[in-house]
């Protein structure tokens, strides 16, 4: 039994002695009661005139059955019937201004009136988790109090909804799916929430409103405009009829949005905005600039945007962990929370201050080699072009012009553009001037650009340099590589033609290769073959282009290791050559046994002071080959310049394939992106490549000092190759002239162990002498025919003269010991 047998009359009132006795029938609400005035309570009586019945205003009845007797609470403000069974409500006091009758487990069929003083109804409920529960219908709220504030009907099965007071600030009509349109809103309104109902169009919104929830709506077609002064707007799970959202408020403070299938743009974000949450915008491509104050940032299934914008040093919260953006930009140190998509590939950086809920310090931190596309340092990108019409901007078929490199001062910051024209220079944060080099017979046609690099990792783009040509010059220039030679292989050897004229010409390139070698064919398919001399005919040669020819060569299995070789090449133009000292090249070289194809050479490994203080450069060349067993997609150099090296005076000469490069704090990186190089055993020939580039060492360099400096090689994303030291050293003077060093080879030079000596011809009882810097004798031998191989185990690195002599004759040579 839910109710007590009363002794009482049939009006349950009795009064006695000062008293008014009323029996309390329902236990719960009893139970209520004895918490909140039990001195006004006997047993199941309340006492209707104690003074803690007169002057209670906040009362928590919820989970009653009844609450008959509510109405000798006459000063009654609160009241909470939350969980209740009551589905008749009477004699409500009229003071009470709130009531909450949330998730009811019966419905409420009769009020008999509404308090006037009513200010706040809540009748909350959820259909979908509890369908049997007490849904409201229009029938108990068809007549507002007059002066109600707050309405929250969340969760019914309402499927329209009364005349609004005017008064109303707060409405929620959210989950009440069968509602398709509003009445007319109040003036005074701030707060709405109308999403996963079905109204099509919302009405005019009230210059009040601050708050507007309206997603979740298969049918919401028409929002907008927006009341000047909203500072919340959520239209977000699902939306697939709305178009764009109009244009935001100047207040806005928070936006969520997200589930729409029509919308392709958000619209520029307002400067107050401090929290944006985006989720599944499926045609959205790109995400406007943040506003500087932004404290949270989510971005989840935005998987047609590449990346995001710029962040704000203001930030606090990142969410991107169901998006797999292209790339990030640098995140502030700001960010203590950063949840990171399972599939990235590695993030710019990693902010010092995570909390536990993070999962970005699970990721690496993005390079060079991880990353091909994403920036990893600040920088300028964009095109080196010959600019033929002379106009200073880079018109449609207008061609590359790699001849030119890209400067960035203050500081040493160099760059040189790929076949297609495009670079990437490396800066720092701060002000720069960004602008190319000067090239012979070539003009400048775009002026220098000021450049601001404000945050870490920002990339101006589209900063092309034009270059236009003086007319009527034509100057080609030769150059030869590469790979080494090894007795019983394939040898290739690159020769290239550049013009750098301002003229087309024709052109004749011959390529004299080592005679002891047999050819076995070509890229390119010589015009002629006379002996072991190949010759090309080119035709309208075009001024900044090259031309390339790799000629592959086989080395005979009885060639000796250390026997010495040449390839000597030539071109010829029909006019005159303004510089035809660099129209031949000669590429001297030694046959190998068992070496790794990944190595760096530098010429000359010595030089002596007085070559020294004439800014002799020094060229480098770095080789690489695919040994793996797959085409490398990728091939990337990094070569840390070391001390004696004059960074400055960097200039590029050519390479294998196409490649970009720049210098970053020291470091040159080489980038062959698309290079497809095979691998060995599929193409042995075509698995090989090099990069070459001239820099001048520092004068101050003193005598038996050296310059070692080794190569990183990057096979797609493969660990390091790492080529052995090349060494540079700055030769000692010996006090004995001799024959010309050039008659006396040494190989390998640098050495590590076995050290091969040749001659151009035999000598009887020659003495060998090894002198170190400083002069003195560490090894002798005695040497008969043309060749000799010294152990050098136990030498010290430095560099150290090799002195053969006769009854008649003295050489001398230099060889570097690692």
């Amino acid at each position: 039994m839910r109710y007590f047998a009363a002794f009482v009359l049939a009006l349950g009132l009795m009064p006695l002695s000062g008293k008014a006795q009323y029996v309390i029938n329902d236990p719960d609400f009893l139970d209520k009661l004895q918490d909140a005035v039990p001195n006004a309570i006997s047993g199941n009586v309340l006492d209707t005139l104690h003074p803690d019945v007169i002057a209670l205003t906040v009362l928590d009845a919820n989970g009653s059955y009844s609450i008959d007797g509510i109405r000798f609470f006459v000063n009654l403000e609160v009241l909470g019937l939350n969980y209740g069974y009551e589905d008749t409500l009477t004699d409500l006091p009229n003071t009470l201004r709130t009531i909450h009758l949330d998730f009811s487990e019966t419905r409420i069929r009769y009020v008999d009136h509404w308090p006037d003083s009513l200010r706040e109804l809540s009748i909350r409920n959820d259909w979908y988790w509890n369908p049997t529960a007490g849904l409201q219908s229009i029938d108990v709220i068809d007549t507002l109090p007059p002066y109600l504030e707050y309405l929250d009907l969340y969760g019914h099965y309402l499927d329209t909804l009364p005349a609004l007071p005017s008064t109303l600030r707060h409405l929620d009509v959210q989950r009440n799916q069968a509602v398709t349109s509003l009445p007319a809103l109040p003036n005074e309104l701030r707060h709405m929430n109308v999403s996963q109902t079905d109204i099509p169009a919302l009405p005019v919104l009230p210059d009040s409103l601050i708050y507007l929830s309206c997603g979740s709506n298969l049918h919401l077609a028409l929002l907008g405009p927006l009341p000047a002064g909203l500072k919340e707007l959520h239209v977000t799970t699902v939306v697939p009829l709305l178009p764009d959202l109009p244009a935001l408020p100047p207040t806005l403070e928070v936006l969520e949005y997200g589930g729409a299938t029509l919308g392709s743009t958000i619209p520029p974000l307002p400067s107050t905005l401090r929290e944006l949450l985006l989720n599944n915008l499926a045609n959205v491509t790109s995400i406007p600039a943040l506003p500087a104050g932004l404290e949270r940032l989510q971005a989840n299934y935005m998987n047609n945007v590449p990346q995001l914008p710029p962040l704000p040093s203001s930030l606090i919260y990142l969410n991107t962990e169901n998006t797999l953006f292209d790339c990030y930009p640098y995140v502030p140190s700001s960010v203590t929370e950063w949840k990171v998509s399972a599939t990235t590939t590695c993030i710019p950086n990693l902010p010092p201050n995570l909390n536990a809920a993070s999962n970005a310090d699970d990721f690496p931190i993005c390079n060079l080699i991880n990353t091909p596309d994403c920036p990893t340092t600040e920088g300028v990108t964009g095109h080196v072009f010959r600019d033929d019409n002379a106009n200073g901007t880079r018109d449609p078929g207008e061609p590359p012009f790699p001849l030119a490199q890209v400067i960035g001062t203050p500081g040493t910051h160099l760059a040189g553009a790929d076949n297609d024209g495009r670079y990437m220079l490396a800066l720092d944060t701060g002000a720069f001037v960004v602008d190319g080099t000067n090239v012979l017979y070539y003009n400048h046609t775009t002026a220098p650009y000021a450049i601001t690099i404000s945050t870490p990792l920002q990339v101006d783009s589209l900063i092309d340099i034009g270059y236009a040509p003086i007319p009527g010059t034509t100057d080609v220039r030769v150059d030869l590589a590469s790979n080494l030679a090894r007795p019983g292989f394939p040898h290739t050897v690159w020769c290239t033609l550049t013009h750098q004229g301002t003229s087309p010409t024709d052109a004749t390139l011959e390529l004299t290769y080592e005679p002891t070698f047999t050819y076995t064919s070509a890229s390119t398919v010589p015009a002629s073959i006379v002996g072991n001399t190949l010759s090309w005919s080119f035709t309208n040669l075009l001024p900044g282009s090259s031309v390339q020819v790799q000629v592959h060569l086989y080395v005979p299995a009885n060639t000796p290791i250390g026997t010495p070789g040449l390839h000597a090449a030539a071109a010829t133009i029909p006019g005159s050559d303004p510089t035809p000292a660099d129209n031949a090249a000669q590429l001297p070289f030694v046959v190998f046994g068992s070496y790794d194809p990944n190595d760096k050479l530098v010429d000359p490994p010595t030089m002596d002071v007085p070559e020294l203080l004439a800014g002799t450069p020094l060229t480098y060349t770095i080789r690489f080959q695919n040994t793996g067993t797959f085409l490398a997609e990728r091939v990337v150099i990094t070569d840390t310049l070391p001390p004696g090296l004059v960074q400055d005076s960097l200039h590029f000469i050519g390479s294998s394939h196409s490649c970009s490069w720049y210098l970053d704090d020291g470091v040159l990186n080489i980038v062959f992106e698309d290079i497809m190089l095979p691998d060995s055993t599929s193409d042995e020939p075509g698995s090989h490549g090099y990069a070459k580039f001239r820099i001048a060492p520092e004068t101050g360099l003193l005598p038996g000092e050296t310059v070692t400096n080794i190569a990183n090689i990057y096979f797609d994303f493969n660990e390091p190759v790492i080529t052995p030291p090349s060494v540079f050293a700055v030769e000692v003077q010996t006090a004995v002239e001799g024959k010309d060093a050039g008659e006396l080879w040494l190989a390998p030079n640098p050495v590590d162990d076995l050290l091969q000596l040749r001659l151009a011809y035999s000598v009887e009882d020659a003495d060998v002498r090894v002198l170190d810097a400083a002069g003195r004798m560490i090894y002798q031998a005695t040497m008969n025919g043309p060749a000799l191989t010294l152990d050098t185990d136990g030498w010290h690195a430095g560099v150290y003269a090799v002195q053969v002599r006769t009854t008649t004759d003295l050489w001398t040579a230099h060889v570097v010991k690692r």
